[in-house]
């Protein structure tokens, strides 16, 4: 079982036989000693030891295995892929390009959740309209100012999914104001 463990190993991976084959022959040196003379593990290493003794080389054997897993795993866990879709904390970000305004003019909106992230399926609705999420994960909402003056009211809701898969809604309410004409 040790054999094939070891072969696995250094078969599995060209890097992984580049980084580490002194290390996994180093820790398997006792199947190489076993190989070479012929003999059977336990009577190579057991015959004629104390038990006190026998628990020791078991103990530094199964240390050495045990030390060659830790360094394959951590090299293993480098090399992988960083994970940018696991967001802690999420936010709505809603922009408007402007707060006062004259009557009939334009005002952009922007909306997106957290770091504006694809990856949560954002479902992006204002005032009343589903807005498709863009290139950037941005949803865009171009509309004219209201005609009549004061204080407006856009409500924007986003519905997402977090990593843990359960869905979120986040609403706000977006204000502007159209001036009166002087």
């Amino acid at each position: 079982m040790l054999v094939e463990l070891k072969q696995g190993l250094l078969l599995e991976d060209e890097v992984l036989k580049k980084m580490f084959s002194v290390e996994v022959n180093e820790t398997f040196k006792y199947l190489e000693e076993v190989k070479n003379k012929r003999q059977n593990f336990s009577h190579l290493f057991f015959d004629h030891v104390s038990i006190a003794q026998a628990l020791s080389i078991l103990s530094k054997i199964e240390n050495d295995v045990r030390s060659t897993e830790y360094s394959l795993v951590s090299f293993c866990y480098e090399q992988a892929e960083p994970r940018t879709e696991n967001y802690t904390f999420y936010k709505a970000l809603i922009v408007q390009s402007a707060n006062y305004v004259k009557k009939g003019e334009p005002i952009t909106l922007y909306a997106g959740i957290g770091a504006f992230s694809t990856t949560c399926s954002p479902s992006i609705n204002i005032n009343g309209k589903n807005i498709a999420v863009n290139e950037n994960a941005v949803a865009v909402y171009n509309f004219k100012a209201a005609s009549i003056p004061g204080k407006h009211i856009i409500p924007v809701s986003i519905k997402f999914t977090k990593n843990d898969g359960s869905n979120e809604i986040m609403e706000e309410n977006i204000e502007y104001i159209v001036l009166k004409d002087q």
